[in-house]
């Protein structure tokens, strides 16, 4: 056995360097393509708690998609600001704009489902692989879609 230490991480000047426990998570494409990534903890108890939020206000959302007041743009481009600013405090991080420059929250993908949903099931799978604790599945159904159905 040898008797050298092991070196620690060099600290430049007045930083501290600690280990927080994040992790970098590449978004790519079905065909592999680099879309961007994201920082997250995905041990941060409170993750939990945010995701059931991030679900609820989605759910919420959906509603106000619907039966909302003002012009069908105007609910839209709400629904939208809200979902991105529920991302960012899903991740407690500005990931939206890396989620969402690839396409709107509410773009209704192939599978019917919104872009949004899609990204909270994603989401929700790495988490509960991270943790090993199970999540709620948001519920795909809903009116709105369906005009967008063939």
């Amino acid at each position: 056995m040898s008797n050298k230490l092991i070196k620690a991480p060099q600290q430049n000047g007045n930083d501290i360097v600690i280990d927080d426990g994040s992790r970098v998570y590449n978004i790519k494409n079905k065909r592999g393509e680099a879309l961007g990534q994201f920082t997250f903890v995905p041990s941060d108890l409170g993750i939990f708690e945010r995701y059931d939020h991030a679900v609820k206000t989605f759910e919420e959302l959906q509603a106000q998609l619907e039966n909302g007041d003002g012009s069908e743009k105007d609910r839209i481009t709400d629904a939208k600001n809200k979902m991105m600013a529920e991302i960012d405090h899903l991740f407690n991080a500005d990931v939206s704009d890396t989620f969402f420059k690839i396409t709107g929250p509410f773009s209704v993908l192939s599978t019917g489902e919104f872009y949004a949903v899609h990204i909270i099931d994603t989401i929700r799978a790495v988490i509960e692989k991270e943790t090993g604790r199970r999540l709620q599945k948001v519920d795909r159904a809903s009116k709105y879609t369906q005009k967008y159905h063939k």
